[in-house]
């Protein structure tokens, strides 16, 4: 097989892709303690065809950033680009080898996902969707082996058939890839259960590519540990999510240090990239939470309490690194666009604060959610979603009331004697339909955040991103 990259994947350790787990700083940190590899999260193909490559040169990244919504998807930095594999959650090879052109001067590596179990992935036909679609599977890999010059790689779960996985690990090392990771679990089976490292020592025995174990965390607390895992696992290379998340210093050879040191390191490295309070506040919460309950910690009613970086830095000692810093890149352009409404949608702020006020009043369930058709397949549109529930439910169909206001339409969706509304305006009265049963949909489950963001449809729970003019 012909080498396309300085990349090795032999005896490497990596930090995983997770969603909201694997951003900019915390996979500088990683490789910082000793890893050799970094994984993006898993990046959609038709959220990545949405956005614009901008170098910012403020904060010395290069950002891919949705110019209709404002929302920054991917941020790097030259320091991890010769350590960073972009995965990429695709069902469509034409779409996949466009994103890869987007990125391939910015990363090391691709990796597709073919693993993530979530229903905002499996619901698009990507992730775990595409180890029952084989076919569309294999004309991925070789559409983005024979078009790019960089590494590709696969990231899979295993089967209750192992054979069968066999087969395709064997296919795709025929096609070219460089290396395929492997999650000791099936699709259905929860993080809990015990990984299957025999599946994983099979795979690795039945190819000559690097085998990269995944999904022992539940046993790693050291390096030691991966080392062990690698070789119960008779595989090449070890990845590491859940261990890392709660303290990336497992990558340490020489042994992990105290959290506390971690984090203040951790925050130092957002601060110095702008990394959106929220997800910093998530990954803090995952460190944290082997301590026990953070509510119940000695810092519970402060954290519970932050809505900021520089709240969540005051913590930690941090408040005025942070306030010189973020005064700083204000100072050269940076600015916090988390009061704004999204670029593309025509909704004033005062009207979108006026009717948040209004929809708590009389007790509507509301989320500043924007309903974008062209993310949606027939059979996934949230009006069709909710009709077949209620359907199959034997539940009485929702109702809709729908309101014009200066030339655009709000809606309002009454279900089960609950309300739900979007508190953005839509250009037409089908579309605000579609929004207030999209925050229905999210409500009931049928939804995941983390879809919704990636998609672009959902602003409250995230400060949308800084952009430097530039």
């Amino acid at each position: 097989m012909k080498s396309k990259s300085i990349i090795n994947y032999c005896n490497k350790l990596i930090l995983a892709p997770m969603v909201r787990g694997s951003l900019l700083p915390m996979r500088l940190l990683a490789l910082r303690y000793g890893a050799d590899l970094v994984y993006t999260d898993e990046i959609i193909d038709l959220s990545m065809l949405q956005t614009t490559r901008r170098v910012n040169s403020v904060l010395g990244t290069i950002d891919f950033i949705n110019e209709d919504s404002g929302c920054l998807l991917f941020r790097t930095c030259p320091a991890e680009k010769q350590k960073l594999i972009f995965q990429i959650g695709t069902s469509d090879p034409t779409r996949a080898i466009k994103v890869v052109k987007m990125v391939e001067n910015d990363v090391s590596g691709i990796d597709i996902n073919m693993g993530c179990p979530k229903p905002y992935s499996t619901s698009l036909g990507i992730g775990a969707a595409l180890l029952s679609n084989v076919k569309v599977a294999k004309r991925i890999v070789q559409g983005l082996v024979e078009n790019i010059d960089l590494p590709v790689t696969c990231k899979i779960r295993v089967s209750d058939d192992i054979e069968q996985t066999l087969n395709m690990v064997k296919d795709f090392e025929t096609l070219g890839v460089s290396a395929i990771t492997v999650h000791g679990r099936t699709r259905y089976q929860r993080s809990s259960e015990p990984v299957n490292k025999d599946a994983i020592r099979k795979i690795a025995e039945s190819v000559r590519i690097p085998i990269i174990a995944n999904g022992g965390s539940l046993d790693i607390k050291d390096f030691s540990d991966i080392d062990k895992f690698k070789e119960d696992c008779g595989a090449t290379s070890v990845m590491v999510a859940r261990a890392a998340l709660q303290n990336v210093s497992v990558f340490r050879k020489e042994g992990t240090i105290n959290v506390q040191n971690v984090i203040t390191e951790y925050l130092k490295l957002c601060v110095d990239f702008d990394q959106e309070w929220r997800n910093v506040e998530y990954c803090l919460r995952q460190m944290l939470s082997p301590l026990g309950k953070v509510k119940k910690s000695p810092i519970g009613k402060e954290f519970e309490a932050a809505e900021s970086l520089e709240a969540l830095c005051d913590i930690w000692n941090l408040g005025d690194y942070c306030r010189e810093k973020q005064s700083d890149y204000k100072s050269k352009g940076i600015q916090k666009l988390s009061l704004s409404p999204p670029k593309g949608i025509n909704t004033p702020i005062e009207l979108i604060l006026a009717r948040e006020e209004k929809f708590s009043q009389k007790n509507i369930i509301h989320e500043r959610m924007q309903y974008r058709r062209h993310f949606f397949d027939l059979d996934r549109l949230p009006k069709f979603v909710l009709h077949k529930y209620c359907v199959e439910n034997n539940i009485p169909l929702p109702t809709y009331d729908s309101t014009r206001i200066d030339r655009q339409f709000n809606s309002i969706i009454t279900m089960q004697d609950k309300q739900y509304a979007s508190v953005f305006l839509h250009k037409d009265s089908r579309n605000a339909q579609q929004a207030a049963a999209l925050v229905c949909c999210y409500h009931l489950g049928f939804y995941e955040e983390d879809f919704l963001v990636s998609m672009g449809c959902l602003y409250q729970r995230y400060e949308l991103a800084s952009i430097a003019k530039l």
